[in-house]
């Protein structure tokens, strides 16, 4: 076992993870992760530089660790765990890791004040990935029928140990939105991140993202990329109820002609948020028109 104070293990660890990333800022964040999984480690708690003894394991584990990182390794993976709107969700190679745009989308649904007047009482999650959408909302409406579909049956296994884990009552499915009739209930909310990125992005995407995270979450059909958008459009004309409403994530180069094909399909008030950095970042739509 090795004894050493909590700055000295962070400072170590972050002086090497910086000679792999390069940048100070992506190097504290991912050992802030690694430590905080591995040994405990809390920046918050350990001001104080209190002495944390590791075990000869966990030296050789942090190794380890050091070298996923050098080949591009995504700390959620080498760690197992990501955090979505403050809570820890269980990630594997077979999710998407979960990102802040997303959490923009579900902090945007929860604040609408119609649901605080009138909580919805069904919600659907397509490409529910871990499941750390529909976690989230049924943590806000314990009361409410949610439903988390995927194409993924190891992305649905992940998503149902969350669930475990959260101690939520969801009802996991595996569809493929593109192939099934999708006969539903009525759904107050449909909310979705699906598959949107396309080949030519591939260019400017990290080989931390191209290379571990699961290909089938990122990117939409080589064909006609805009095919989930049309689908999801087919599935929410059809299945919201009078009050509901379509949030869905988007590739920011495309949430206009998304905006038109949501008018083609016959969605009403399609209209084009922004994330925190200016970017089009989802859609929210309605089956009916505002009657006020």
């Amino acid at each position: 076992m090795t004894t050493r104070g909590a700055s000295q293990w962070y400072y170590r660890t972050r002086d090497i993870v910086k000679e792999i990333v390069k940048s100070p800022l992506e190097a504290s964040a991912i050992t802030r992760e690694l430590l905080r999984v591995r040994i405990g480690y809390d920046n918050h708690k350990h001001v104080i530089d209190q002495p944390i003894t590791i075990t000869t394991e966990t030296l050789s584990q942090l190794a380890d660790d050091l070298q996923k990182i050098k080949e591009n390794w995504p700390v959620q993976y080498i760690v197992g765990v990501a955090n979505f709107c403050d809570k820890e969700y269980i990630v594997t190679y077979d999710v998407l890791i979960p990102r802040c745009s997303t959490e923009a989308v579900v902090n945007h649904l929860i604040a609408n004040p119609a649901y605080q007047q009138e909580p919805p009482n069904t919600i659907l999650d397509l490409c529910t990935g871990s499941g750390c959408i529909a976690i989230t909302l049924a943590h806000h409406w314990p009361n409410a029928h949610i439903e988390g579909h995927d194409i993924s049956k190891e992305a649905l296994a992940v998503a149902e140990k969350n669930g475990q884990k959260h101690h939520v009552n969801i009802t996991w499915q595996q569809r493929d939105i593109l192939q099934d009739n999708y006969p539903l209930p009525p759904q107050d909310i449909i909310i979705s991140n699906p598959p949107y990125l396309i080949d030519s992005d591939k260019e400017e995407m990290h080989a931390r993202v191209l290379d571990h995270e699961p290909h089938i979450a990122l990117f939409g059909p080589k064909h006609h990329p805009p095919l989930h958008y049309e689908k999801i459009a087919t599935i929410a004309k059809r299945s919201l109820t009078p009050r509901g409403t379509l949030y869905t994530e988007v590739h920011e180069d495309h949430a206009v002609a998304i905006v038109n094909t949501f008018k083609k399909k016959g969605l009403y008030e399609p209209t084009i948020h922004r994330d925190i950095q200016g970017f089009d970042r989802w859609i929210t739509a309605k089956n009916r028109p505002n009657q006020g």
